[in-house]
């Protein structure tokens, strides 16, 4: 890439920049009492601080970070090593061992270079210079130093580091309002589902519910001949639903083939090699559909210690651990997958439409039911008997399908809301990488030459260099020689130029 004229490419150590690693704490406290503990999480994904959770540390470590100081994530999450932010804080705070602290020389605007850095991670420049450890991944101090960045003449920095902020700001006012609309679409979702499995959205009387105790009976003696009749659980009605007065209330289990039962999957399915057969896990059940989903594999063995957990077109496949808000209809090319021990596996009885039990599982009264019986500490998980006894407000066959019908038209048009909002969300997205980029480039602002060159203020912090050494060289002499120099503090931290303070936008606490 050529540069414009008076622009320079160097690294971080012939630019003068001080790292400096921070420490770990292990008392943290969110009451306010010491300074502030900045961590890998307060840097965001687009190059800021976020301190809406900011933690707190007593202690008398002289590492310190204040305004005009960058901050490199060093964490031990390799997809985070490398993102970068300025610090502009009221008073000093101090930082993790999982960050490395950047100081820059006079002439050097701090936010330019932490918009470099933070650059370079979005490219994902400093994954291929990583140091892999058993527990952790970090980029070397050294290795960061050798850096390359390039250097703008410092006025050309304030008018880029000026023009972003601007330009920014207008991507920055649109994203809440675009979050928000997201989460409504959500939100609207929800209640739609809600609002049909109440038998609040369409309005008709329900003709005769089939009989599904004769079907489940019906169903057991044709695989158990004579063998005793097990009875399902009955409905847990502490907490009824809202239905009209001819819709009737079944347990689950008693909506459900007494063959294939209501169950949990395999046992730790995943191998290494050599599997055959796909199966789902929660994280297949994102968006509610199954469709165009690529599924592990897990071996021939596993799925046929656990082949009464095969699932068939038809099913509803419900996440039970983790999240309780994921489930979808097994679509015909999934025939005789399997399931996680995180999903639970429901074939429904013929009279039960496998969509309209979908929408029944994603209402607002399902998920207050899934939550309510969720047990568990770190990871909450609902047990099978309690969603065997979960109740179930269902109509006739034909109107569970004019439901479905309905819903699906209304999902039309939420699903087309929700898309344009993620196009424009992806839009700003690309528009703020291309600003960047721009800006990195010398193409988003003039180019004065008026400015002094780049080459003259790198001549300068060679020159200061050289003299920090041989002043380093002499303090040594003298000690060597009996010499006593007593303490001498540390000169003062030049300050940044006029131009800079005027574009940095404070972050309170």
């Amino acid at each position: 890439m050529n540069l414009p004229v008076g622009w320079e490419r160097t690294t971080l150590r012939a630019l003068g920049v001080e790292a400096r690693p921070g420490f770990a704490s292990g008392k943290h406290n969110q009451d306010g009492d010491g300074v502030p503990h900045l961590r890998p999480m307060n840097v965001t994904r687009t190059g800021n601080l976020d301190l809406t959770d900011v933690h707190y540390v007593l202690d008398d470590s002289d590492r310190r970070v204040m305004a005009g100081d960058i901050l490199f994530n060093n964490t031990n999450s390799p997809a985070l090593v490398g993102k970068t932010a300025m610090v502009n804080l009221r008073q000093p705070a101090a930082f993790s061992n999982h960050m490395t602290r950047l100081r820059v020389p006079k002439g050097i605007v701090p936010k330019f270079l932490a918009i470099q850095l933070h650059q370079l991670w979005m490219d994902g420049y400093f994954q291929t210079i990583l140091n892999n450890h058993v527990n952790q991944a970090s980029v070397a101090t050294e290795r960061l130093l050798d850096t390359n960045v390039i250097v703008p003449p410092t006025a050309e920095q304030c008018r880029i580091v000026e023009t972003l902020d601007d330009l920014i700001s207008h991507l920055d006012s649109a994203l809440p309002s675009l979050t928000h609309a997201r989460t409504l679409i959500m939100l609207q979702r929800r209640a739609l589902y809600t609002l049909a499995t109440e038998g609040r959205l369409l309005v008709g009387n329900s003709i005769a519910t089939p009989d599904f105790s004769m079907h489940r009976q019906e169903a057991w003696k044709a695989v158990h001949r004579d063998k005793s009749y097990k009875k399902p659980a009955g409905a847990n009605l502490q907490d009824a639903p809202s239905r009209p007065e001819d819709w009737k209330v079944f347990s689950l289990e008693e909506l459900t083939d007494p063959i294939r039962i209501i169950r949990y999957g395999i046992l730790m399915p995943k191998v290494k090699s050599g599997g055959t057969v796909p199966y789902v896990e929660v994280k297949d059940l994102k968006d509610c559909i199954l469709s165009g989903k690529r599924l592990r594999l897990t071996s021939s063995e596993l799925d046929e210690q656990f082949a009464g957990a095969r699932i068939q077109p038809g099913d509803v496949l419900l996440a039970v651990r983790g999240s309780y808000d994921r489930s979808a209809v097994v679509t015909p090319n999934l025939a005789r997958a399997n399931v996680s021990r995180d999903v639970a596996r429901i074939a429904p009885l013929p009279g039960v439409d496998p969509q309209y039990l979908h929408l029944y599982l994603q209402s607002h009264f399902a998920q207050q039911y899934l939550k309510k019986y969720a047990r568990g500490v770190a990871v909450k998980g609902v047990n099978i008997s309690s969603i065997r006894a979960m109740p179930v407000a269902i109509p006739s066959l034909e109107m569970q399908r004019r439901i479905v019908e309905a819903v699906q038209q209304q999902l039309t048009i939420l699903n087309a809301a929700e898309k344009a909002v993620q196009l424009s969300l992806q839009r700003g997205a690309t528009l703020r990488q291309a600003l960047l980029h721009r800006a990195l480039n010398g193409q988003l602002t003039y180019q004065d030459a008026n400015d002094e060159p780049s080459s003259v203020l790198l001549d300068r912090v060679r020159a200061a260099q050289k003299a920090d050494g041989h002043a380093t060289k002499r303090a040594a002499c003298r000690s060597r020689k009996g010499i006593s120099t007593g303490y001498l503090p540390p000169p003062p931290r030049p300050s940044a130029p006029t131009p800079v303070v005027a574009i940095q936008q404070e972050l309170p606490l």
